[in-house]
């Protein structure tokens, strides 16, 4: 496995991936400076260590998980308080190395968070750590959102339902509308759990978001 040490990331990656690898490390490093510059967030002096993982297998071991556990749409995992994140090559997926690299910067973005939080994602409501990692990253699909199915904002928090009722894309939404309207500081309160969620949403919140996004 070769290794290539940056400013804020470790990377592994095999010899097949190093191509990739080259637009992952530019990916990474330059997504935590954004964020950590964004959002006012200091950044960590100890690196992370980025791992791409030639196949699903791997990537199981690497992320953490079981076999059981495992479904096909999950190519990317970060672990704050590991200081890991996995990503699964394009190679061994059936997404476009584009598609990967926006996941790259999802887990990055959690990883930045991390600092406020002092969490992993999977410790943080999905609604609020998915939806802003989906928004930075840039993966917010506004042809595939829907007014008159859209889900409950506060309903997104229970992970069953967020994975029911296209989480990802409706938090993205939902959380890229608060950051907007209310300030990147109001959302790092909201993530440290500093400041309640609730405080912020409105009746026609889920709409006004929605309309942000189909409306630009």
């Amino acid at each position: 496995m070769k290794q290539y040490e940056g400013r804020h990331f470790l990377f592994k990656y095999e010899f097949q991936d190093s191509e990739f690898a080259q637009s992952v490390i530019n990916t990474a490093e330059t997504m935590y400076d954004r964020v950590s510059q964004d959002f006012d967030i200091e950044p960590d002096t100890e690196l992370f260590t980025l791992i791409i993982c030639p196949d699903t297998e791997s990537f199981i071991i690497d992320a953490e998980k079981t076999a059981e556990s495992y479904q096909s749409w999950m190519v990317g995992n970060a672990n704050y308080e590991k200081r890991k994140l996995c990503i699964l090559s394009p190679s061994a997926s059936d997404r476009s190395i584009d598609e990967m690299l926006a996941v790259v910067r999802h887990e990055v973005v959690h990883i930045a968070f991390g600092k406020v939080s002092g969490k992993s994602p999977d410790d943080i409501s999905p609604l609020i750590s998915e939806g802003g990692a989906v928004y930075l990253a840039e993966q917010v699909y506004p042809n595939l959102l829907d007014k008159s199915t859209r889900p409950d904002a506060l309903k997104l928090n229970d992970e069953d339902y967020f994975y029911d009722n296209d989480g990802y894309n409706y938090s993205g939404v939902y959380m890229g509308y608060l950051i907007r309207k209310y300030g990147k500081e109001i959302y790092k309160k909201i993530y440290s759990e500093n400041e309640p969620l609730e405080k912020y949403l409105y009746n026609g919140f889920e709409n006004d978001a929605i309309d942000s996004f189909v409306m630009k």
